[in-house]
């Protein structure tokens, strides 16, 4: 599972970058001012811009870039210039492995810990247990790197608590691998259960130990 998460952020990180030729200059220079947050900039393109989104073979869309630096200006501007909120990044690795596609605004959010982000994007209608190919949740990367305050908040917008990865790891078994005490505490109080197993039977306390973090 740590494989998992670990090559899916990897490909986030990397994709901010993977621009093709095709791509008018406006709108590269759309998603960079997307992702530092320069909104007078973003407004100032937007308005000339037919679309504020190409077709998603052609890059991350600029919803995506700002909502996983945290620009919650600029998040709110797409939203309101008709910015899909559950929009995804499927195609924008479509040569490399497959299985890493699918982020939605809300799972980078939650992956880099924005908690006003991940509020505006639930208020928008964000899907709130929107999966990757590989089944990773909002919920299961928010439990991985330790962001408890974006792991209430999705809770408390309706996140499924036991929602597994295609591999059978649920966000307890997350948050229990990276030892993250208080996420395996809140998750335990809202009712995860502890005994679900991956296929090889191991649980979320098997995982816990075998990482030496008990």
């Amino acid at each position: 599972m740590r494989s998992v998460i670990a090559n899916a952020i990897a490909c986030c990180l990397l994709g901010s970058h993977q621009f093709v030729l095709s791509i008018p200059r406006d709108y590269r220079t759309l998603c960079q001012a997307s992702e530092r947050g320069d909104l007078r900039l973003v407004q100032e393109l937007a308005d000339r811009l037919v679309t504020i989104e190409l077709p998603q073979e052609d890059g991350i869309p600029p919803l995506l870039l700002a909502a996983r630096a945290g620009k919650l200006e600029v998040v709110q501007e797409l939203l309101t210039r008709g910015a899909k909120v559950n929009q995804t990044n499927w195609a924008v690795n479509k040569f490399r492995a497959s299985d890493l596609n699918g982020f939605t605004a809300l799972s980078l959010a939650a992956q880099e810990g924005h908690l006003e982000v991940a509020r505006e994007l639930l208020r928008a209608g964000a899907k709130v247990n929107s999966k990757r190919r590989d089944g990773v949740t909002p919920l299961a990367i928010a439990a991985y790197n330790g962001h408890l305050e974006v792991v209430k908040e999705l809770l408390d917008s309706g996140a499924t608590l036991d929602l597994a990865m295609n591999g059978g790891e649920t966000p307890l078994m997350a948050a229990a691998q990276e030892g993250h005490l208080e996420i395996v505490q809140e998750l335990m109080a809202r009712g995860a259960n502890p005994k679900l197993t991956l296929k090889r039977g191991q649980t979320a306390l098997f995982l816990a130990a075998q990482a030496s973090r008990t």
